[in-house]
C-alpha cells in the first residue's frame, strides 16, 4: 500500500502539492521566458 494512503485525505494532499509545484514552476519559467 502506498504511504500517502494511510490518512483519509493523504492522496489528495499529495496530489495537490504536486499540482501546486507544477503550476508554480510553470509560472516562474513562463515569466523568465524559458518556455
Amino acid at each position: 500500500m502506498a504511504p500517502e494512503l494511510k490518512t483519509r485525505y493523504g492522496y489528495f494532499v499529495v496530489l495537490g502539492v504536486m499540482a501546486a509545484t507544477a503550476i508554480v514552476l510553470f509560472t516562474v519559467l513562463k515569466r523568465k521566458y524559458w518556455l
